[in-house]
């Protein structure tokens, strides 16, 4: 995935680790905090499981593939619903992040 820019892009790291961790569980990734500015997160559904890495700065982010299990990936090409999953998370991350702070709880 390219990066994609947060709405607001003036806040600190450590809020949008926080950001980013609550809109993965929404939607049922497990985020784990690998060093300031990266994020593993894991979404296991039926028999199938996706790892990804968040890169991120308080501007943009990035989805990386980390690996997969049950998801049919044949050279450079995934299962649809890898894609589906990363789109979903970067579309919630995004709208989390035009979120006021004291709103997020």
């Amino acid at each position: 995935m390219q990066s994609a820019a947060f709405s607001k892009p003036d806040v600190p790291l450590a809020d949008r680790a926080e950001q980013i961790k609550r809109a993965g569980a929404g939607l049922g990734w497990t985020m784990t905090e690998v060093a300031p500015g990266r994020l593993a997160g894991v979404l296991a559904a039926n028999a199938q499981t996706a790892k990804v890495e968040i890169r991120f700065d308080q501007a943009t982010f990035s989805i990386l593939y980390a690996d997969s299990a049950g998801l049919h990936q044949q050279a450079r090409r995934i299962d649809r619903d890898y894609n589906d999953w990363v789109e979903r998370l970067e579309d919630a991350i995004v709208a989390l992040s035009s979120v006021p702070p004291s709103r997020r709880r």
